[in-house]
């Protein structure tokens, strides 16, 4: 699915997007089949505040505590995605699962710590641009858990499978 930045997959923050007020501008006027009036309503604001915290001429910013509610309200992650982009974090928006998929979904999650353990591990070489043997040994080491962690999440969804068969 795509916000409403032309082309940008959910998740990428366009280059030109680089302030929350400007994400907040975008998903307020731009969210294909949300109407600032119906923004407002799942805030539980005015309309006129809502035209406000997108007006970036004007002092009005949208509050901590209604950020999670305008994007689970409007299904528009901008506003999260800009600031993640922001302190250089990645985030993945968890489904709703069954609990046939609760291990499965879990073993995900240990797959991308061990993937960001990796991706810290390179980003000590990215500062003086050189890597020593130290720190390959450290990016080989998170390499091979994160591998490791891999295996097990398809040997949980492998298992899952067996047990839905043997289930029916």
């Amino acid at each position: 699915m795509t916000t409403p930045r032309k082309g940008a997959i959910r998740g990428e923050v366009a280059p030109n997007l680089v302030t929350v007020d400007e994400a907040v501008a975008e998903t307020v006027h731009r969210t294909p089949g949300w109407h600032p009036k119906a923004i407002a309503a799942v805030l539980g604001r005015t309309h006129r505040y809502v035209l406000d915290i997108a007006d970036e001429m004007r002092d009005a910013e949208l509050k901590a505590s209604e950020i999670a509610p305008l994007v689970n309200g409007t299904g528009n992650t901008l506003v999260l995605d800009v600031l993640e982009h922001q302190v250089g974090r990645v985030a993945y928006q968890l489904p709703a699962v069954g609990s046939s998929c609760r291990d499965a979904l879990q073993q995900c999650a240990v797959v991308l710590k061990e993937t960001s353990d990796v991706v810290r591990e390179l980003a000590v070489c990215a500062v003086d641009r050189v890597i020593t043997p130290a720190e390959a040994a450290g990016i080989e080491r998170e390499s091979h858990q994160a591998i490791a962690a891999i295996l097990a999440a398809l040997a949980t969804v492998r298992a899952s499978c067996d047990e839905q068969r043997a289930a029916s």
